[in-house]
């Protein structure tokens, strides 16, 4: 896997197969559903395949105190991606200008011509652009308008709730490893 760090090392020559978007922190069940959903999407389509994520944490720019503890590395998170057999790892910098881009701007300027995307596999909770107006019902409508599908994955549950990063912080909090372990499908 190759770690791409901003949109201006990307060769947007290139074109990529199947992008999975989100923060992915601590790489737990859910996203390696996503990234596994992506990762073969982009396989049929014999092009690559991408995890497109942001530095530093989203809340640590918006709202600092919010911005939560984070479960994995940097490098770790690469090294588990790298797992998944991902063939790309675009990190862009989450600035306060990403973060006011609208999200049809983002799905146009960034998905479909930065780097001319074939699909996008999310979650579906995810949101993306200003304010978070960007979900996947409207990501979908974009990728029809722009030429690229998506693909959103239900949430994954451990005894009946919804697998999350938060969730995992609370339960570390909590010193529940074992269903720390079982949330991210690998001792932590």
């Amino acid at each position: 896997m190759k770690v791409i760090r901003g949109l201006n090392n990307w060769d947007a020559e290139i074109p990529v197969g199947s992008v999975a978007l989100g923060y992915f922190d601590g790489v737990h069940r859910g996203h390696q559903q996503i990234i596994a959903a992506s990762v073969q999407e982009a396989r049929r389509q014999s092009l690559p395949s991408m995890v497109l994520s942001f530095e530093p944490h989203p809340l640590a720019v918006l709202n600092p105190e919010a911005a939560p503890k984070l479960i994995t590395s940097f490098t770790d998170k690469a090294k588990l991606l790298e797992d998944l057999d991902v063939d790309f790892f675009l990190v862009l910098p989450f600035t306060p200008a990403l973060a006011a881009t609208e999200a049809s701007s983002f799905a146009r300027n960034l998905l479909s011509r930065a780097l001319r995307t074939k699909h996008v596999t999310v979650g579906y909770n995810y949101t993306f652009g200003h304010k978070g107006e960007g979900t996947p019902e409207k990501l979908t409508s974009y990728g029809q308008e722009l030429g690229f599908s998506v693909t959103v994955i239900p949430p994954i549950t451990i005894n009946g709730e919804g697998i999350s990063s938060s969730l995992i912080r609370q339960l570390i909090s909590q010193g529940e490893i074992a269903h720390v372990a079982a949330a991210l499908g690998r001792c932590p």
